[in-house]
Formats: C-alpha cells, sequence, structure tokens
C-alpha cells in the first residue's frame, strides 16, 4: 500500500489538426487519474504543450477552471472524449510504475556515488 502522499503529477496535452492543444493537469496514485487544471491554447499548441506550467501561468490568459468545478455533464463529456482520444486507466498505472522506477534508479545511482565518495576518502586516509 503506497503512503497517502505518494502521488504523481503530470500532463496530457492533445493537439488537434489546428495546432490547438488542450493540456490537463493529471495526478495519479493507486492507478486512479484525477485531473486539476484544463487549460486551452488558441494558436501553436504545441509550442504551449511543450512550454512549462510555470510560464503557461505567466501568460495573460485564462488558464481554464479546475476539472471538478466544472458541471457534471461537462465532466462527463470531456472524459468520452479523453477516452476517444486514447486514455484509458492503464495509463496511471504506467505512468506510476515509470515515476517509481525512475525514483528508484536515481536512488541507486545517489548510492553509488555515495560509496564512491566515502570509498575515495576512505582509500585516502590508509
Amino acid at each position: 500500500m503506497d503512503h497517502e502522499d505518494d502521488k504523481t503529477n503530470f500532463e496530457i496535452a492533445i493537439i488537434n489538426k489546428r495546432n490547438m492543444a488542450l493540456v490537463l493537469d493529471c495526478q495519479t496514485q493507486d492507478g486512479q487519474i484525477t485531473f486539476g487544471k484544463i487549460q486551452l491554447s488558441s494558436d501553436n499548441g504545441l509550442e504551449y504543450a511543450k512550454s512549462s506550467w510555470y510560464e503557461r501561468q505567466k501568460q495573460k490568459r485564462y488558464h481554464g477552471p479546475t476539472f471538478t468545478h466544472m458541471s457534471e455533464p461537462v465532466q462527463n463529456s470531456i472524459m468520452e472524449y479523453l477516452y476517444e482520444c486514447g486514455l484509458r486507466p492503464e495509463i496511471a498505472i504506467a505512468v506510476e510504475y515509470l515515476s517509481w522506477n525512475k525514483e528508484q534508479r536515481l536512488y541507486m545511482a545517489w548510492l553509488r556515488d555515495l560509496f564512491l565518495y566515502i570509498a575515495q576518502d576512505h582509500n585516502k586516509l590508509e
């Protein structure tokens, strides 16, 4: 069982043929995706989607509502659209696993570096 604070944040960007981007702030925990802000760009969607969340917040525009603050029919329609675009619940599990795996690899690299650091200092003392 994961700790209640073990959540993975990520974004999903869907870019249409007119180069508009729909960007969703997402969070996954225990295989469940929850949505935060839903942002929409009207021009240059690819660049908008590639920009960081902080860069998008600096822009003088309405950044969209939080998913849970929208009416239930609108939420259902967005969920249907996302499902049609290929967003499936399995993605949450994959994102969680990749996040955990990356964290584990970084931790193992840190342990290796720590060992090399200590071993190097230990050899100097001898």
